[in-house]
């Protein structure tokens, strides 16, 4: 009675880690390829999504500039010197 029930816990742990190592091979090669400008851009924004801007959030507005519909200055609550720094970022960005 104990072997069988142990023997049931080992099968059912190996099937749980075998569906853990598939699950992490399939979540690495179908991972969405974000684009790393959008995090940067993002980095420079305070975070508050107060809207603004004009976009829901943050990371909306991240996502404009990024894209290049919209151009940086929209951000309320961001510092000068913030939107300055991110205006350079920009424009080396585009140059590329």
């Amino acid at each position: 009675m104990l072997t069988t029930v142990l023997y049931t816990v080992l099968i059912l742990a190996v099937i749980a880690v075998v569906f853990g190592i598939a699950i992490s091979l399939l979540n690495t090669h179908y991972k969405d390829k974000k684009d790393k400008g959008i995090e940067e851009i993002l980095a420079f924004l305070p975070g508050v999504n107060c809207g603004a801007c004009g976009y829901s959030s943050c990371s909306k507005y991240a996502e404009a500039i990024n894209s290049g519909e919209v151009k940086v200055g929209r951000c309320q609550v961001m510092s000068k010197e913030k939107a300055t720094e991110l205006m350079e970022y920009v424009a080396k960005k585009t140059k590329k």
